[in-house]
C-alpha cells in the first residue's frame, strides 16, 4: 500500500467546496457558447472547411451578426482558421456595437482577460453589463462573478446572487451552478443544501460539468441529498464526459479505490490519463505512480494491506434485512481505512486488530463505544480507528430497527491473508 493513496473520501467535502470556484479562465465561457465549448474544452481541432468560414464572412458582411459572433468564436478557438484573439475581438466588436448580446458578454471577459485587447476591468463591467440586460446569461455570470471578488466593482455578494440568479433564469448553466455553490454553502444567501442541489441538478442537466462534478461530490458525502457513492460516481462520469478534467481524475479515484463501484485498476489509470490530457492536467501524478513498478507488483498482490473481513453485526437485528446497510458501512470504512494507511505497511510489517463498535440510529458513532484489540502496532490500530471515525456519520439505521443502537465489529487486516472465519 502506498502511502499516498488517494485520499478519496477524506478530501470528498473539501472537494465538493473546490469544485465551484470561480473561474479565472476560459473555462468560464465553456458552458455557454456551443463553438467555445469545442473550442476550450476539447482537445482535438476539426477538420478546417473553407466553405463554411467563407459562407460565415458573407453572412457577417451582410450584416447577419450572429455569423459574425460565431465567426469570431473560430478565430478565438482556432477551429477551421488560424487562431487569432484580435481579428476575434473586432468581430465581437461589430456584432455588439449592433445590439448582439452574446458577442458583448465575450467581448466583455477579453477585455476582463486581456485576450486580443489591452486589459480594461472598467470596460469589461459595462460590456457584461450591456450582454445581461440583452438577455445573454453569460454576460450575468461573468458579473457575478466580478461581484463576489470585487473585481472592477465594489465587493457585494448579494449583487454577485442577483446576476446568478438572472443569469440562471436566462438558461446560463454556469449560473445555475454557481447559484448552487452559494445557496449551498449560505454564501450571500441563507444556507440551503437542497435548493443547491436542485441547482446543480438544473446546470447539470444544461451541460455544465461543474455542476454535475457538485452533484457527485454532494451525494458523496450525503449533503443534501442521501448518501449515495454509486450514484455519485454516475455523476462524475457526465461531469468527465464533459472534458471536466477534475471530475475524470475523482472518477478515477472511484475506480482505484472501489467505491460505489468495482474496483478496477486499468479503468482508473485510463481516467488519470485523460484527466491529464484536459486542460488543468489533473491526476497527471497519479499516472506515474500508477504505471510504476512498485504500483504495477501491488497491483499484482491485492493481499497486501487490503480487505477487511466481512464486518459483523454482534446484537440482535431483529429480522431486519442490514445486508444493503452493512455493504455501504463497509466500503466507507475501507475507503477511509486505504486513507489512513501507515507507511509501515509499504515496507511489509504485518498485523491485525479488531473494533467494536455501535452506530446510533441517526447514523453517529459514539467514540466511547469503539473497542479495539490491539496488534501490538500503534500505528496499525490508529489507522484502523481512523477507518471507523472517518466514515462516520453513516446512513440513519434502516426504519424497522426499532433500537437505538447497532453493535458492529470489523476486523483489519495488514499484508495478511483474511482467514475465512476470523472469529
Amino acid at each position: 500500500m502506498q502511502r499516498n493513496l488517494r485520499r478519496v473520501s477524506a478530501l470528498s467535502y473539501s472537494r465538493l467546496m473546490q469544485s465551484h470556484q470561480r473561474f479565472a479562465t476560459l473555462i468560464l465561457l465553456c458552458a455557454a457558447y456551443s463553438e467555445m465549448t469545442v473550442a476550450l474544452c476539447v482537445a482535438k481541432p476539426r477538420a478546417q472547411s473553407a466553405e463554411n468560414i467563407a459562407t460565415l464572412k458573407m453572412q457577417c458582411e451582410q450584416k447577419n451578426y450572429a455569423s459574425c459572433f460565431s465567426l469570431g468564436t473560430k478565430y478565438m478557438s482556432g477551429i477551421e482558421v488560424p487562431k487569432d484573439m484580435g481579428q476575434a475581438a473586432k468581430l465581437y466588436q461589430g456584432a455588439c456595437d449592433h445590439g448582439y448580446a452574446k458577442a458583448c458578454s465575450a467581448l466583455g471577459y477579453f477585455y476582463k482577460a486581456g485576450l486580443g485587447v489591452s486589459r480594461d476591468i472598467d470596460h469589461a463591467v459595462v460590456l457584461c453589463r450591456r450582454g445581461c440586460e440583452g438577455g445573454d446569461g453569460m454576460g450575468c455570470a461573468v458579473l457575478a462573478s466580478m461581484y463576489e471578488v470585487g473585481e472592477g466593482v465594489p465587493k457585494d455578494m448579494a449583487m454577485a446572487v442577483s446576476f446568478d440568479q438572472r443569469g440562471c433564469d436566462q438558461g446560463t448553466p454556469l449560473s445555475c451552478s454557481e447559484l448552487g455553490r452559494m445557496y449551498f454553502y449560505g454564501s450571500g444567501v441563507a444556507k440551503d443544501e437542497e435548493r443547491g442541489v436542485k441547482l446543480f441538478q438544473r446546470a447539470c442537466d444544461g451541460g455544465a460539468s461543474p455542476g454535475c462534478r457538485a452533484l457527485g461530490s454532494a451525494y458523496e458525502v450525503g449533503k443534501g441529498v442521501p448518501k449515495d457513492e454509486t450514484v455519485a460516481a454516475t455523476f462524475f462520469q457526465r461531469a468527465c464526459d464533459l472534458n471536466d478534467s477534475k471530475a475524470c481524475e475523482t472518477l478515477a479515484g472511484i475506480y482505484e479505490h472501489g467505491t460505489g463501484v468495482t474496483k478496477n485498476i486499468p479503468r482508473a489509470l485510463e481516467l488519470y490519463r485523460r484527466a491529464c490530457s484536459l486542460p488543468g492536467e489533473q491526476g497527471c501524478d497519479s499516472v506515474k505512480r500508477l504505471e510504476s513498478p512498485n504500483a504495477q507488483q501491488q497491483n499484482r498482490s491485492p493481499s497486501m494491506g487490503v480487505a477487511a473481513a466481512p464486518v459483523e453485526v454482534l446484537s440482535d437485528t431483529e429480522g431486519v434485512d442490514f445486508n444493503s446497510y452493512l455493504r455501504d458501512v463497509y466500503v466507507s470504512v475501507k475507503k477511509h481505512w486505504f486513507a489512513n494507511m501507515p507507511p509501515s505497511v509499504e515496507i511489509g510489517q504485518q498485523g491485525a486488530n479488531t473494533v467494536e463498535f455501535r452506530i446510533l440510529k441517526d447514523g453517529n458513532v459514539p467514540t466511547d463505544s469503539m473497542k479495539i484489540i490491539s496488534s501490538g502496532k500503534s500505528d496499525f490500530d490508529a489507522a484502523s480507528l481512523e477507518g471507523i471515525k472517518g466514515a462516520a456519520p453513516f446512513k440513519h439505521l434502516p426504519e424497522l430497527f426499532s433500537k437505538p443502537f447497532i453493535v458492529l465489529r470489523f476486523s483489519f487486516y495488514y499484508n495478511l491473508p483474511v482467514p475465512q472465519h476470523p472469529h
